[in-house]
């Protein structure tokens, strides 16, 4: 017997929100790839897949590091997601994919760079605030 998770807020929950919506987005590539033509599903598109999970993996990763060592993971998991945005934005380019699965993408692309980024910039300033000292 498989027991689902407890609801949670949005506030009471522990895990970056950052990390649905990229398994949000791994879920939807992985998806489009059964539809894509043998060649294109081998070739980008795998890429494409490796590099979100790799992506996915980070980010896990940064939720169970240490801050002072956090930064350097969630600047991989920034490097990574700007290449499958660009990297998506060829299969669009080469017609691989349509407009409608590019623009879905692309949005969802685009909502987890802005949640990395707030991660990082919530580090970075937690970081410096636990660095000040006292007066």
């Amino acid at each position: 017997m498989i027991i689902p998770p407890p609801p949670t807020s949005p506030t009471s929950d522990k895990t970056p929100s950052v990390i649905h919506k990229v398994r949000l987005l791994h879920k939807e590539i992985y998806t489009i790839g059964s539809k894509l033509a043998k060649r294109n599903k081998l070739g980008i598109h795998q890429g494409i897949e490796k590099m979100t999970t790799e992506m996915f993996s980070s980010l896990i990763e940064a939720a169970f590091t240490p801050r002072p060592a956090k930064l350097r993971v969630l600047e991989i998991a920034r490097i990574r997601q700007s290449v499958i945005q660009n990297l998506v934005r060829t299969e669009y380019e080469l017609e691989i994919i349509n407009e409608n699965i590019y623009m879905k993408l692309s949005g969802m692309l685009v909502e987890v760079a802005k949640e990395i980024n707030a991660w990082i910039s919530d580090t970075e300033r937690r970081t410096v605030m636990q660095k000040r000292p006292f007066n």
